[in-house]
């Protein structure tokens, strides 16, 4: 298999030190950058199939922090993209950003996982870095969309057209779901993996595949996407339905 490479810029010694040695191991090559120029560089001479950055990133290398670095990780990913459209970007985040000031830039651009650092598990990185070099958009869930009119609408315009009309079809089909079908599925929406819902749930793995096999097939039809897609669609699904609200939808 042919090894992919990652471009990684995190400012944390110790958080870059375990990534790299995990990317690593998980078949990747990773070449690591200093700060947002240093990687526009490095991007400029060589192809990435990824890029792993981190939210809040000094411009040059000269500054630890300041304000409007939080901006720094945004501005980069947009700058990567111009570079190679084709190139995944997981952006990992410490602070939420302010979820209209994401959509407004993820509406732009494919390719793109956001993703909250606290609580991220090696699975969910592995999940996050595939869907970006599938070239899905995602938005971590636990970001505030307060104030965001109608956020669920927002999300689903961020699909691709084909996309959007399997999830508007399928969250019409949502109440075929048992209750704990339901459960499951929220598990999902909130940046679940299979391991992680069973541990919350106290259930085996093999239970939520079965659960998860089930609610795809009763939302989607029976077909031969892989896991990884059934995941994203599912995932898409529990976000938009909690963020538009179960009754909204049922009416």
């Amino acid at each position: 298999m042919e090894q992919k490479a990652v471009l990684l810029l995190e400012t944390d010694f110790f958080a870059r030190s375990g990534l790299c040695r995990y990317l690593v191991q998980q078949g990747f090559t990773v070449v690591e950058a200093a700060h947002a120029n240093d990687a526009l560089e490095r991007a400029q001479r060589e192809t990435f199939a990824a890029a792993i950055v981190n939210g809040v990133i000094s411009v040059d290398g000269r500054q630890t922090y300041a304000r409007g670095q939080e901006r720094a990780g945004l501005d980069l990913v947009r700058n990567l993209k111009d570079l190679n459209p084709d190139m995944g970007i997981v952006l990992l985040c410490a602070r939420r950003h302010r979820g209209e000031e994401l959509l407004a830039i993820l509406r732009m651009m494919r390719g793109v996982v956001y993703r909250i650092k606290d609580g991220i598990e090696p699975d969910d990185l592995m999940d996050a870095l595939e869907m970006a070099i599938a070239g899905e958009v995602w938005i971590d869930p636990r970001v505030d969309l307060t104030g965001v009119e109608n956020p669920g609408n927002h999300i689903l315009e961020l699909c691709r057209p084909d996309e959007r009309r399997l999830i508007q079809r399928a969250l019409n089909r949502v109440q075929q779901l048992t209750p704990a079908e339901l459960v499951i599925l929220s598990q999902i929406g909130h940046a679940g993996t299979t391991k992680r819902i069973a541990r919350e749930l106290g259930v085996t793995p093999g239970t939520v595949e079965s659960h998860t096999n089930h609610i795809y097939t009763k939302l989607f039809g029976a077909d031969a996407d892989g896991s990884l897609r059934r995941m994203v669609l599912l995932t898409k699904v529990a976000l938009i339905r909690e963020l538009v609200g179960a009754d909204a939808q049922s009416a």
